[in-house]
């Protein structure tokens, strides 16, 4: 028996980890997609994208007073 390793209970361990964090990654989505469905807003939902600075304000980098 010498020669045989616990690398195959390793190997299941991590397989097994993976595949309840897909799981739960899954359910987390769809439970997203029923909230939006419902119209219930979540904070991460309320978020706005960052919009880039208006450059017409702007003189550009290191253009002050030359």
């Amino acid at each position: 028996m010498a020669g045989r390793s616990g690398s195959t209970f390793g190997k299941r361990q991590k397989e097994q980890k993976r595949q309840e964090k897909r799981l739960e990654k899954a359910a987390k989505r769809d439970q997203r997609k029923q909230d939006k469905a419902n119209g219930i807003v979540t904070p991460e939902d309320e978020l706005e994208p960052l919009m880039p600075p208006d450059e017409s304000d702007d003189d550009g980098p290191g253009l002050g007073s030359i």
